[in-house]
């Protein structure tokens, strides 16, 4: 199987239940896939509703459009209205690359029965930015931009709404599917079947039972896990969490007026740590590295490889220094610095490291075979 591509296309703003819908299908995918790291594709273009195609209303709109990208690139809402990012809401026009009014729902063709009297019609102004003009700019204020590699988080989540107390999916969980989705954080679902409920149960999630957490997850293929539950207490709602990555783990509360607000803590608190890791930040100077890759055996290995390491967020350039039998030698050039190369090539399963020891300032790896029946999969401009 290739690697996981989400599409985060201009589409209309979508209800909770649509963006629960949306999600459920995504996790679904993830679910069945094996390790491979999620892309996602298109984090540079939204649509934004508009009341009419007035230039004020359109320079509103690319300012909030602006500020949901914004959202997706550097994973947390204080960021977003921060110090640093204010100068580039007072000039979204700047980073716009195109943009175009449609209608939500489209007219009918010609032909196709009109659109029933009740249906309210929106016009959407959908906006692409230039990427790399955007993110130089975010890298420049000091900030450190999530690429499109991004690691999928198993939940297990225990809603206590009152008499209601009962573990969710994410059909019922649209307070953490929409803040999932507006950080473009991919979710993966457990199957909440009679063997994960046996596996984990309610006083098991209520007590953050690390030991049980991480046996109950290994059946559901993730890169980190998000246990806990959301109750209500008072007048407001709060949460009480254990993440885990690795070897890594975390536990941590979260209160506010409603589940959305605990759900965007605890996303922020997430992606916080996924941008440490896996973001680029703004080097003075470039890194470079020679990087040899075992097992390219014929043309197509060799374009793999070469394909796969210029999609990477932190790759600049990279360059062919040469090939002994089945080993490719490269020259990477880097925006970012070795470690967050490392980690990102972890995340997926096209290369993994190889048993001999690299020589002196060199990454040495082994390009896995293709799974039967993957193809490759573009991630989209």
């Amino acid at each position: 199987m290739g690697r996981c591509i989400l599409h985060a296309r201009p589409r209309p703003p979508a209800t909770m239940s649509s963006i629960a819908s949306r999600l459920a299908l995504l996790s679904a995918v993830l679910l069945a896939a094996s390790a491979h790291a999620v892309v996602v594709a298109d984090l540079h273009a939204t649509a934004v509703v508009v009341p009419d195609q007035s230039p004020d209303q359109r320079a509103k709109a690319f300012r909030t459009a602006l500020a949901e990208v914004v959202l997706r690139l550097t994973g947390e809402r204080a960021v977003v209205e921060s110090a640093a990012v204010a100068p580039l809401l007072k000039a979204p026009q700047r980073y716009v690359g195109r943009f175009s009014y449609v209608q939500d729902p489209p007219a009918p063709a010609a032909g196709e029965p009109p659109l029933p009297a009740t249906t309210v019609v929106r016009t959407l102004l959908q906006v692409r930015f230039e990427s790399v003009a955007l993110e130089r700019a975010l890298r420049e204020a000091g900030l450190t931009v999530w690429g499109r590699e991004r690691p999928r988080t198993l939940v297990w989540l225990v809603l206590d709404d009152g008499p209601e107390r009962d573990l969710v999916g994410a059909d019922d969980a649209d307070a953490f599917v929409a803040a999932a989705a507006t950080r473009a954080l991919p979710l993966a679902w457990p199957a909440l079947d009679p063997d994960d409920r046996a596996a984990l149960t309610l006083a098991d999630l209520a007590a953050l039972d690390e030991a049980k957490v991480r046996a109950a997850s290994t059946r559901h293929p993730s890169e980190a896990v998000l246990a806990g539950r959301a109750l209500r207490a008072g007048n407001g709602w709060r949460g009480q969490f254990l993440w885990l990555m690795g070897d890594d783990f975390q536990r941590f509360d979260v209160a506010g007026p409603t589940a959305d607000a605990i759900a965007a803590q605890a996303f922020d608190r997430l992606a916080r740590d996924y941008v440490a890791r896996y973001g680029v930040r703004n080097d003075a100077l470039p890194t470079v590295v020679e990087v040899a890759v075992e097992g390219v055996a014929d043309l197509g290995a060799y374009a793999r490889v070469f394909d796969y390491l210029e999609t990477l967020s932190p790759v600049r350039q990279v360059d062919l220094l040469g090939a002994v039998g089945e080993v490719l030698r490269l020259r990477v050039t880097l925006r970012g610095d070795l470690p967050t190369l490392e980690r990102i090539i972890a995340l997926d399963a096209v290369l993994g490291r190889s048993s001999e020891a690299p020589a002196a300032n060199t990454l040495r790896f082994r390009l896995t075979p293709p799974a039967a029946g993957s193809t490759s999969h573009s991630t989209g401009p």
